[in-house]
């Protein structure tokens, strides 16, 4: 009997899918339950429940985005067309460049410097996540015990990078466009829903400059169908494919009405029907 000879096979080491799979599921199954608890209560203070597993997200939302730009820069420049050094790349940056130069090397079009300046904010709100900067809390109370307002400060010997001092509101612990908080506790689901809709806008972006089979049309592949059970309690069209734009319009409409008004207010009103508002 002769034996069968054995092959090899080769694949890519690409964990975006995955990272953006469980952020979104971190944000239906743990922050979306602790939110709604609370939807109708002024942020900050957050629960700790919502808190922790927003801010996983993001920072998995992130690190999924930022092997994407891997896989497309290798998609298009090794796979493709199978380029190697010292050929010329097609893209200006390296796979070990940090995230926004990634990004600054992709959106170079002026109409794109907003998309861009509100990317380069949630890497600064993710910064402050990994990167831990310990406040100390200030809480103002009334005479009936409601918290007033909240102020963080840094404790001595922490500092802000460059990056996020240039993005960070004067007063305020938060950016200056999309208003997401940089004390890492202040984070809640809306701030990781808002950061997936601009990476969602990213996407979008580069769909449209290098198609369709370079982005991520099969996120949320696996879970896609958990998407009725998650978000249960919303309406959902009779032809539901669980579609990424479908999970991404589930996201707005379980926000609470002035939270879908600080989207509207911050992404631009041309985007709102791209995350379904006409069907709450």
């Amino acid at each position: 009997m002769v034996k069968p000879k054995g092959f090899r096979q080769e694949s890519i080491s690409n964990l975006s899918l995955d990272l953006i799979d469980t952020a979104f599921l971190l944000l239906c199954e743990h922050a979306l339950p602790a939110y709604k608890q609370h939807i109708n209560s002024s942020r900050p203070p957050v629960d700790g429940r919502e808190n922790a597993t927003s801010a996983a997200a993001i920072v998995m939302l992130l690190s999924g985005l930022d092997y994407h730009l891997c896989w497309l820069k290798y998609s298009k420049e090794t796979i493709k067309l199978k380029i190697s050094p010292p050929h010329a790349p097609i893209f200006s940056w390296s796979f070990d460049d940090y995230l926004v130069v990634k990004v600054r090397g992709l959106l170079t079009r002026r109409t794109e410097r907003g998309l861009l300046a509100q990317i380069i904010e949630i890497t600064a709100c993710r910064d402050s996540i990994i990167h831990p900067k310990i406040y100390t809390i200030t809480h103002v109370f009334d005479a009936d015990f409601n918290i007033k307002h909240m102020k963080g400060c840094l404790v001595p010997g922490a500092k802000l990078r460059n990056k996020t001092k240039s993005v960070k509101m004067k007063r305020k612990d938060a950016t200056k466009l999309l208003k997401i908080p940089l004390v890492p506790t202040w984070i809640g689901y809306a701030d990781a829903v808002l950061s997936v809709f601009v990476v969602y806008r990213l996407f979008l972006t580069l769909e449209i400059r290098y198609g369709k089979s370079y982005m991520p049309s099969a996120v949320l592949s696996r879970y896609a169908r958990k998407a009725k059970h998650l978000f249960g309690d919303l309406e959902w069209p009779k032809d539901y494919r669980g579609t990424l734009q479908e999970w991404i319009s589930a996201f707005y409409k379980s926000l609470s009405i002035r939270d879908q008004e600080k989207v509207a207010k911050v992404l631009g009103g041309e985007f709102i029907p791209i995350l379904g508002s006409n069907n709450r």
